[in-house]
């Protein structure tokens, strides 16, 4: 008898509440339908529909001849992004680009394609769809989907990996071209990138300190596709290593985990942190750098707590704070010996291992 009467008292407290707040009801129903807004993103960036747009304007029955696409539907599609400000739409019909659909032409200096059209694929889609598994049960939604990590997919699915490759890197180009210089990377003789992708760090500390060799360690997608160690003009100095950083890491003064640590759970990442340390050649010389963005503790509008949970979708992690990458660290027998700050807003955290 005290379910009934519990529930009664909360909807008694419910009914007493008057809604008055217009703005505030507005911005929950924005944000109860932001959805539909994100996939017609998703879909037109995959598809790539900017591109086919005029400077004079185009019409939807154009872009639908093009792609041969449904003409109707797509115009729903289109008035969408209009609606949302990413498109322009004439009293005479005609679709134009503005300064937001304008980073979306993939051929842009800057292009922001890549990273909204690796949102298209569907088991990413899926898994965020499935929250609930995450967050009532605490299992992986990607794996209770699919039964398989989100990087076995990736690794076993060509068209998935390059589709998430492109848009990584679509995030990482000002980050590496800045990383070098604020760590002198040079008094190190051998430095491996792990899980570091097409290699674009690595290049570009390679470019800077001269008698600096590298590696990239990475799945086999990664390593087989980077047009950078394809066109290596590094020569002997970097190197491709298809692996599993769960098993073994190749021996190094210096190891990069850069964007890596965010997409595992506590556990998984202690077990790569351990293997870092078990790869160092000289525990007192030799480094082990985390660069990943940190999780603000107090909610402060960024992007990163949103993303946040979607990494809980795919691999069961989450961003952290600084104070849970030290804890991650302690646990595998590192200490933070310095926190760079970067314009992009990404952290160098440089840990040491404890002697």
């Amino acid at each position: 008898m005290a379910l009934p009467i519990l529930l009664s008292t909360n909807i008694a407290f419910a009914d007493n509440i008057e809604v008055t707040g217009l703005k505030q009801r507005a911005e929950i129903l924005n944000i109860t339908y932001a959805h539909i807004s994100a996939r017609a993103l998703h879909l037109a960036a995959y598809y790539k529909i900017f591109d086919l747009i005029d400077e004079k304007g185009t019409y939807a029955q154009e872009l639908a001849e093009k792609l041969k696409f449904h003409d109707t539907n797509l115009e729903g599609l289109l008035m969408v992004l209009a609606n949302h400000g990413i498109l322009e739409k004439s009293s005479d019909g005609k679709y134009s680009l503005n300064e937001k659909s304008k980073m979306l032409v993939s051929t842009a200096i800057g292009s922001l394609q890549p990273a909204v059209a690796k949102e298209y694929d569907n088991r990413r889609w899926s898994s965020i769809g499935r929250l609930d598994i995450a967050v009532v049960d605490g299992r992986n939604p990607f794996e209770a989907l699919y039964n398989e990590t989100f990087y076995d997919y990736l690794d076993n699915n060509k068209a998935a990996a390059d589709l998430f490759n492109k848009g990584m890197t679509n995030f990482s180009g000002k980050e590496n071209k800045e990383i070098p210089s604020l760590y002198d990377f040079g008094k190190f003789k051998t430095i491996c990138d792990v899980g570091g992708s097409d290699g674009s760090l690595i290049s570009e500390i390679l470019t800077k300190y001269q008698t600096v060799n590298g590696s990239v360690l990475d799945l086999k997608s990664a390593i087989r596709e980077s047009s950078i160690l394809k066109n290596n003009k590094f020569g002997n100095r970097l190197s491709g290593i298809e692996g599993d950083f769960f098993k073994s890491i190749p021996s190094s003064d210096a190891i990069i985990l850069k964007r890596v640590i965010h997409n595992w759970s506590n556990e998984d990442c202690i077990k790569i942190l351990k293997n870092c340390v078990s790869a160092i050649n000289d525990t007192n010389l030799g480094r082990i750098f985390i660069i990943e963005k940190v999780m603000p503790t107090i909610p402060d509008g960024s992007l990163l707590i949103d993303t946040s949970l979607g990494g809980i979708a795919l691999g069961g992690s989450h961003e952290r704070t600084i104070s849970e990458f030290n804890k991650l660290a302690q646990s595998a027998g590192l200490e933070l010996e310095k926190n760079l700050d970067t314009k992009t807003g990404i952290s160098v955290l440089v840990f040491k291992i404890k002697n």
